[in-house]
Parts: structure tokens; sequence; C-alpha cells
């Protein structure tokens, strides 16, 4: 179809336009531009007709995704860009918008729409890797028999209570346990002070997804950095599109982007904490300690700058300023963040 040509009862894909009702996804299926971009988004070797197929079958579960929303305007208001973007975003991953699998959702920021996988959709990226067999991830509540010893040999001993359970105040922490299919077991552990600076430091921390699932937003932090370190062990198709999840993910609603942000906004003290929870520090600084040298002269530096010269070193230029974020580090150390 010429995208050009007006249909009767079609309206025209419009980027900056919003989607305005759920229908609006069924009528992409019967536009060129919309059809186009979700069929160059879906990988792996397949016929014309089958790619055809799968993307209008990803548009008809965006329909009833939003349809069934419990309050489907703010998904409505979102522009028709984001949601192609959205969409194009679950075609590469292979994940699934129906509510059934619980593998994925649209989540509105504003006018933004924004995919958003859930802790069981990493979970099937994960296993279809092939390295993975199973993996659990759990929340420990107040008054759990939780007894995790992480030696030579790591076990986790966890008698759940049922008072508290799925009530976010009484989360204490979690684990995860990965089985991988060469028998190794990866363990990760999170405490609860941990899954507060995630949604803190998150841009979506205000948004349903932690309002209404808070839970499953624990879970899938620790699911997340269980399998940063599952992802690097090989290279395939799968585990590519794993680390490409997880790395939308974390450009969405993690760290990445905050990082720069929240340093400037604090003390140096602060700021080396954010850098090294980010991984992208060559070098960092004990914030109880004393005052670090200058890299000039050796002198005790003044807590207040982030800079690694001292006043005089700086006027005088007889150095070159490396410094928490300067360049005698590699900065392109991945990003670690949950």
């Amino acid at each position: 179809m010429n995208d050009n040509t007006k249909t009767a009862g079609i309206v025209k894909y419009n980027p900056a336009a919003p989607v305005q009702s759920p229908r609006m996804m069924i009528q992409f299926t019967e536009q060129q531009r919309p059809m186009d971009m979700i069929c160059n988004a879906i990988e792996g070797e397949m016929t014309d007709e089958s790619r055809t197929r799968r993307a209008k079958a990803i548009f008809e579960e965006a329909y009833i995704h939003i349809a069934t929303a419990k309050d489907p305007m703010p998904l409505c208001a979102c522009m028709q860009e984001s949601a192609i973007q959205c969409l194009s975003a679950l075609a590469r991953s292979g994940l699934s918008l129906n509510r059934a699998f619980d593998e994925a959702y649209l989540i509105p920021f504003k006018n933004v729409m924004t995919l958003m996988a859930s802790y069981k959709g990493f979970i099937k990226l994960a296993t279809n890797t092939g390295l993975v067999t199973s993996i659990v991830a759990e929340l420990v509540y107040e008054g759990d028999d939780f007894q995790p010893n992480l030696g030579t040999t790591q076990t986790i001993h966890h008698v759940p209570g049922f008072d508290h359970r799925g009530d976010p105040k009484f989360v204490k922490g979690g684990y995860g346990i990965a089985q991988m299919r060469s028998g190794e077991q990866v363990v990760e552990l999170m405490g609860v002070d941990e899954f507060r600076k995630i949604r803190n430091s998150s841009k979506a921390k205000n948004s349903p997804a932690y309002a209404e699932w808070e839970t499953e937003m624990q879970r899938k932090a620790i699911i997340k950095r269980l399998l940063k370190k599952v992802a690097k062990t090989a290279d395939s198709e799968a585990c590519r599109k794993l680390v490409a999840a997880i790395s939308y993910d974390d450009e969405k609603f993690g760290l990445v982007e905050r990082g720069h942000e929240i340093a400037r906004e604090h003390s140096r003290q602060l700021e080396a904490k954010v850098a090294a929870q980010l991984g992208y520090a060559p070098e960092v600084l004990d914030v109880d300690s004393a005052a670090p040298p200058c890299k000039g002269c050796g002198k005790p530096l003044d807590h207040t700058t982030s800079n690694p010269l001292c006043k005089t070193c700086q006027s005088e230029e007889t150095t070159s300023s490396g410094g928490l974020f300067g360049t005698d580090g590699d900065n392109d150390t991945d990003v670690e963040n949950a």
C-alpha cells in the first residue's frame, strides 16, 4: 500500500501525533511505513509472509495490551513514533505483550511509550541462550528463615513465612540463583538498601511500574544483575538479544543517563560512590579516609573539589588533569547498574 494514499476510516501514521486510541495499533497494520519498521526489526531468517504475520501479531498484541490496561489514556496520549520504536524493541527481543505470559509491558512516560521487560521476560531471554537451565529470583521478607552461605560451596537456606509475603514494606532483601548447563550455580544477593538505591536512581521511580509492581521490579533488579554475569560467558544471537534487552532496560529505566547528573548534584564524596556504582571511574577514592594527595605536588586536596590537582598546580598547569572522570583510566568500562 502506498503510505500516502488516503483510505476510508484509516488514520495515517503521524510520528508527532498521539496514539489517541488502542485501535490505532490495528490501523498501523494497514499502513506501509509502520509495518516496514516492525518487519525490519524482526530478527532471524523467515519468509516475507511470515515476517509480515509476525509484525501484525505484534500490533494486535499491543492493541489488546493497551485496551485492557487499567487506564489506557496515558498510553493513548503517547506519540505514535514512540509507540513504533517501542514495538520495534519488542520485535527485536522476541518477548510478548500477552498479559498471560507477563513478559513485557508498555509504560507511558508523559507522552513517550516505553517497553519494560518483566523479570519473567529476562528469565525467558536467559534460558533461550542455552547457557541457563533455570533461574530463581526470590524476595526475603521480615520473619523468613534465611541463611545464605557464600563460601566455597554456595548454598541458600530459605524458609518463607506468609504473614508479610507480597508486601514491599516488609522486604529485607532478595537473591537469585542461575543453574548453568555446565553444572555451575551463579548466586546473587541484594539487600533492601540496594533496592532503594536502584529505585531512587531510576527515571521510573514514580512510574506505575514501581507504584503497582514494586516487588516485581525488585525481582527484576536481582535477575538483571545475575544475568550480566551470565551474558558475558558466550556469544550467540540469543546472548546478544539478552544483552540488548538489558542495555535497553538500563537506558530507559536505569542509572546510565542519570549517573553524570547525580554526580554533578552531589559532593565529591558522593560523586565517587556514584562513579564506583556505574563502573566508569579509573580510581574510586575512599570517602571516609584522609584527603587524597594532589597528583601534581602531593599535598592533601580539599574534599570539596573533584579535581585531582590542587589550585596551585591547576594554575601552573604543570601536569594533566586525569581525575575521577578524566583520561588516565579506561572510561569504556561496562556500565554496571541494576
